[in-house]
């Protein structure tokens, strides 16, 4: 880099290390809330997450930097950072405050690459305070300097990574977006949403997936690549126009079982429309097994079914471990939908960066960088760029026959409590709803904090300890129902622990409350090829009778 010598004072300059801490001057007890602001100059591709923490162990939900200070910039120099963090419940036994602010590199980073931290300012219930720098407590052997700290001031500050990610060679970048695509599939439905778009009609297009698809990694989830194709797509075939509305269903730590619960809720009550264009992303969230493919396959068959245009996209993100497109192409193939692997991309780089060292892509182990992202975009405009050049297959139908060979989640039903929208009974279910006749108002809430599972049932904790030898409820909740396959999805924060009981056998427990990032979990239970007679019985465990619980949702195969 070329420019003018420039000096600050009091700065700390960070420049190979894992990490830091910076010690609160007081502690901060559960549930309190501050405002944290980072000043500071860029002098490389690098970013970082900053959280609170009690002597290192995490008590806050992780805020991802990427010095995105322009907009649609990458940029050198000098950044500005401000953001909220909440000390949270993360462990168990489970701390009650945080004494301390963490940064952290992201595991596949390894290594801080040069930062100049000019100050760190914390606003506690209106008072502000500026953090001491000078005694930042670093891990291990780190090379950081604190005073006067000289830096070159470049001329080159605004790097375009929109147009140009990752700065690899063009013939590289084009080698990495070819490899991409797996599949145009047959192309009738994507060439309908195409022209739709340019004649201005109205086009319902729905992102749905994990916390890729929900915009993790970026500093803000409108740099998640869900959000840049929606402004591509609309730029590009319809320039200025507004047609295309965008219902965003990324929610963190979920696979395609999950989706399944997802859709009635997610996808489609909140815009009361099915969608012309899905992207289809568990990609890295589905574990290999037949659960999470049959998931994949019955959101593909249900998109058809409700809007047999619908555009479908497999999506399938990439990951240092790898992720479950090889179980997924055929299902795809199988359906003639289109599909993009982002995998593909980043292992056909040439060499040319480090997956396992540069934070070019990855922020953490999983989640893509805002220029991550921009490459998950560009992939997929490739696809649909590719397709517009081409001549329109002839329309296709539904197959008849599932491409996976066991049973599948057909004739999926969810189970609603009797305030939800549409309730009707839930047919061919005897429901008792015991201690858990409550709603919980704080499900897990993604990045753009829409309700992701609205309609539960809430077992109420003990309210105060002076009464705890007062007996408490533990009716179980209880359904008779007839099902070859069993979801349940629950709160996994600030909960206890309760135990599944399947004809009355016990055979799980849920626990509520082994949160690390996420705070829904995810089980499954009567794995079977024949719809039988079932009575399944949700209670507290011995011990936990006076901790809450949420049933967030339950839905069944018949």
């Amino acid at each position: 880099m070329t420019g003018n010598n420039k000096t600050l004072a009091n700065a700390l300059y960070v420049h190979d290390a894992e990490g830091f801490t910076l010690l609160l001057s007081e502690s901060l007890p559960r549930g309190k809330s501050i405002s944290i602001q980072i000043s500071g100059v860029n002098l490389s591709y690098t970013g970082f997450q900053v959280y609170l923490s009690l002597n290192s162990t995490q008590m806050s939900t992780p805020k991802y930097t990427e010095f995105m200070a322009g907009g649609d910039t990458f940029t050198y120099g000098d950044f500005n950072i401000s953001f909220d963090l909440t000390v949270k419940n993360f462990t168990d036994p489970d701390p009650d405050s945080a004494n301390e602010i963490t940064f952290l590199m992201p595991k596949y980073s390894l290594r801080m690459k040069e930062v100049i931290f000019k100050s760190v300012e914390i606003t506690v219930d209106g008072k502000n305070q500026i953090m001491d720098l000078s005694k930042a407590n670093f891990w291990k052997d780190a090379s950081k300097e604190f005073g006067n700290i000289t830096y070159t001031e470049t001329t080159e500050k605004n790097y375009d990574i929109y147009s140009r990610p990752f700065n690899v060679k063009d013939e590289t970048y084009a080698k990495m977006i070819s490899a991409s695509l797996v599949s145009k599939g047959n192309n009738w439905r994507m060439k309908k949403v195409i022209e739709k778009i340019r004649k201005g009609e109205t086009v319902y297009y729905t992102p749905l997936g994990g916390s890729i698809t929900e915009g993790g990694g970026p500093a803000s989830f409108r740099d998640g690549y869900a959000y840049q194709f929606f402004k591509k797509l609309q730029a590009k075939y319809n320039p200025g126009g507004k047609n295309i509305l965008m219902n965003p269903c990324g929610l963190g730590g979920t696979g395609s079982a999950e989706g399944i619960m997802r859709y009635n809720q997610n996808v489609l009550e909140r815009v009361g429309h099915e969608p012309d264009l899905l992207i289809i992303e568990f990609a890295v969230n589905d574990e290999a097994g037949t659960e999470n493919i049959r998931g994949f396959e019955q959101l593909v068959r249900t998109a058809l079914t409700g809007n047999p245009e619908c555009a479908v996209i497999g999506l399938y993100s990439a990951a240092p471990y790898q992720n479950s497109q090889g179980e997924k192409i055929p299902v795809g193939e199988h359906y003639g939908i289109q599909q993009v692997s982002i995998q593909n991309a980043v292992d056909n780089n040439n060499g040319e960066f480090d997956l396992s060292t540069d934070s070019v892509f990855y922020v953490d182990y999983v989640h893509p960088s805002t220029m991550g992202h921009t490459i998950m975009t560009d992939c997929l405009m490739n696809l649909v760029d590719s397709i517009d050049s081409d001549k329109s297959d002839d329309p296709i139908s539904i197959p008849s026959d599932y491409k996976v060979s066991d049973s599948s989640f057909c004739n999926f039903v969810q189970i609603l409590p009797d305030y939800a929208p549409g309730y009707n009974g839930n047919p061919g279910v005897k429901l008792s709803t015991g201690s858990f006749s409550s709603r919980d108002f704080e499900p897990q809430h993604p990045a753009n904090d829409l309700l992701s599972y609205p309609y539960n049932w809430m077992k109420r904790g003990r309210l105060a300890e002076d009464v705890k030898d007062i007996p408490v409820e533990n009716d179980a909740f209880k359904m008779e129902l007839t099902c070859k396959n069993l979801l349940i999805i629950y709160k996994g924060t600030g909960c206890g622990t309760a135990e599944v009981l399947i004809d009355g056998k016990v055979c799980d427990t849920l626990n509520g409350n082994k949160e690390s990032w996420n705070t829904s979990n995810f089980k499954s239970f009567i794995k079977e090829n024949e719809a039988k007679p079932h009575v399944v019985e949700i209670r507290m465990v011995s011990g936990d009778e006076g901790k809450p619980f949420t049933i967030e949702a339950i839905g069944y195969s018949k």
